[in-house]
């Protein structure tokens, strides 16, 4: 594996990025001044698809520190008399959480981009965006339309350096598929310059880990040599985690139709310096940039830390 499928430093680019947990939390909260709903149909019914819902998956997504894993658990007595058992269960329990935990936040960020197709998977039954496709050939699945409404995406809504930030995710993955072959679903006429291609890779990732072929992968140490570099499946999974948080953010750009939640008119009915800043900065153009660390945060949009910091 070269560096630049795991790069060990950061480039002039992502060096400027928010850390994840920070990206998440910050696409959480517009997610909660967005508003509004979308009614989604299905085989079993309709149903009001809510942003409030998939900013809860992404702010738990944030949250997430640690899955902690203790291969001591149930392990005997044997670790308390042999420095070498110890090591091996104390090394494990350092990789399998690490491994669980960005595994975890990967899953967390997957439930918020299924919810995102489900709000915005209406508009392509419109004739806007289905007119291209017979009706014999429409597409079904859900991820799919919504990867079809991505290459119709304006690129006044793409958000900014989506290119490089997915193509680090791409180079990983299809790292991980030459150690790991495993066919590529839905992918017939993807090309790899599509913008919708990194979200084509994430689904068939996302499709791994749900049925239950995404690896296990024993700290190296533990085999005496590995396929992949030891914290590789991390770094994928917190690429794909990155990638799929961006796509969120093109959906929502893209199908932008106002602020309509309660919170928002809450702000927009303040007086207040920090109130109209506020309304300045919470907008469609945030969302594009709010993966990048700049002035303006939901975190602290106030003005001032409750730590007093």
């Amino acid at each position: 594996m070269s560096e630049s499928e795991f790069p060990t430093q950061k480039c002039d680019i992502c060096s400027k990025m928010r850390p994840l947990a920070k990206h998440l939390f910050e696409l959480s909260q517009y997610c909660l001044y967005l508003g509004g709903s979308a009614s989604y149909q299905s085989g079993d019914g309709s149903r009001e698809v809510f942003p409030s819902t998939i900013g809860s998956w992404l702010e738990l997504a944030s949250q997430l520190k640690n899955v902690e894993i203790n291969a001591w658990e149930f392990s005997g007595s044997d670790g308390f008399y042999c420095g070498t058992v110890a090591d091996y269960y104390d090394r494990n329990s350092k990789h399998y959480s690490s491994y669980s935990t960005d595994l975890t936040r990967f899953i967390f960020i997957c439930n918020a981009l299924e919810e995102t197709y489900r709000f915005v998977v209406g508009r392509y039954e419109t004739p806007q965006f289905n007119k291209k496709f017979r009706l014999d050939k429409k597409l079904r699945g859900v991820s799919l339309k919504a990867a079809y409404l991505v290459n119709q995406c304006s690129k006044m809504y793409v958000p900014d350096q989506l290119v490089h930030i997915c193509s680090n995710f791409e180079k990983a993955f299809s790292y991980y598929r030459k150690v790991f072959p495993a066919s590529l679903s839905g992918m017939n006429n993807v090309n790899s310059t599509d913008l919708n291609y990194g979200l084509h890779l994430l689904r068939n990732l996302r499709n791994y880990i749900a049925h239950g072929v995404f690896p296990l992968m024993e700290h190296p140490e533990n085999i005496g040599s590995s396929y992949l570099a030891d914290g590789f499946l991390e770094y994928l999974l917190k690429s794909g985690s990155r990638t799929a948080a961006l796509y969120i953010q093109m959906f929502l750009g893209q199908f932008f139709n106002g602020f309509n939640s309660w919170e928002y008119d809450q702000v927009d009915g303040a007086c207040g310096e920090e109130f109209d800043r506020f309304l300045d900065n919470c907008s469609p153009t945030y969302c594009r940039s709010l993966h990048f660390i700049q002035d303006f945060e939901f975190e602290d949009w106030i003005g001032y830390r409750e730590d007093g910091l």
